[in-house]
């Protein structure tokens, strides 16, 4: 259920077993839902399923046999563009403007990056998911995997995996 369908704390069933999902990290998570803190502090969910080892169910991100076979066929050699990186949200909370200033420093130490999305002028020739995107990706040898998101223990998304391997390129994380 969403956060507008949940009941109130007072009417909340004891018989009913509430699980945390969220796939997000903390840091956006609080950034775009902005739920209250005391659904945790008063014991309203019973459990937690997230990207997170710790978590009651544990639910990664995690690489199919069909992104696993890719990875083994990348072909490295015969690509021609170097490092690509899309990206929309430079600015949004710490962590993007964080993975930003990093950003900046590679760059002004010689690392030549092809630069796509809103934080570069809206230059994004795709959508995310998309076959397409995958294929464009795939003309790189590196795709710069960087999480919008600061000292998130165990948080890998689809950077890595979709944007990274499943295009048949090298994540940099």
């Amino acid at each position: 259920m969403h956060r507008n369908e949940m009941p109130p704390d007072n009417l909340r069933r004891k018989d009913v077993y509430y699980i945390w999902n969220n796939m997000e990290s903390p840091l956006t998570t609080s950034a775009t839902i902005n739920l209250e803190l005391n659904h945790f502090e008063n014991n309203y969910f019973n459990g937690t399923m997230t990207y997170r080892r710790d978590s009651t169910v544990y639910q990664p991100y995690q690489p199919s046999d069909l992104i696993i076979s890719r990875v083994k066929k990348l072909g490295l050699q015969k690509k021609e563009r170097k490092i690509a990186w899309m990206v929309s949200n430079c600015r949004s909370h710490f962590g993007a403007t964080k993975r930003m200033s990093y950003f900046k420093k590679l760059q002004k130490h010689g690392l030549k990056v092809d630069t796509y999305g809103r934080c570069f002028g809206g230059r994004n020739p795709l959508g995310r998911g998309e076959i397409s995107f995958f294929r464009f990706v795939g003309k790189y040898k590196f795709y710069l995997a960087f999480e919008n998101s600061y000292h998130c223990r165990d948080y890998i998304t689809e950077k890595f995996n979709q944007h990274g391997l499943y295009s048949g390129t090298v994540p940099v994380v």
